[in-house]
This record gives C-alpha cells, structure tokens and sequence, in this order.
C-alpha cells in the first residue's frame, strides 16, 4: 500500500479477471482478508448466470414439487375429488 492508501494489482491477477484501468471492483471483508472481484457490467446477466451455480441443472417444476412436499403443502399423491 502506498502513502495515499492504494495498492497495485498485479498484471496477472488483472489478466486472469479481465479488468482494467477503468473497471469497477467490489470489495468484502472477511475476518482478516480483502477480497477483491470485479463488479459486474450487467446484473441481470450475472444472476441469471448464478442459478447454475447454486441449483445446477435442476429443474424448477421439480424442485417447487419437493419443496412443497417437505413442507406438508402438497400430497405424494394426488387425491380424488368429486364436483
């Protein structure tokens, strides 16, 4: 860190994140580290992206089916009713 408190991001960390002189970054703290990543250009796109990484290639249908199973919302099976 310099007197004015920046640091300088080596040219192989910038590389491998595609950033550059005008790039934004976001900055988080944990316990004693810095973490640094670039902020994303566009949002939409990034979350759209973040799915796959959480739920892989899971089907929504079926995870909204199980999920309302765990909770008692739904029957396993479905029940006959009369009109």
């Amino acid at each position: 860190m310099n007197s004015k408190n920046q640091i300088t991001i080596p040219t192989a960390a910038r590389r491998k994140l595609a950033i550059g002189p005008e790039d934004q970054l976001i900055l988080d703290v944990e316990k004693d580290s810095l973490i640094l990543k670039p902020k994303p250009k566009n949002y939409t796109r990034h979350l759209r992206a973040l799915h796959k990484v959480v739920r892989g290639a899971l089907d929504a249908t079926e995870y909204i089916r199980k999920e309302s199973l765990g909770n008692g919302l739904m029957e396993s099976t479905p029940s006959s009713s009369t009109f």
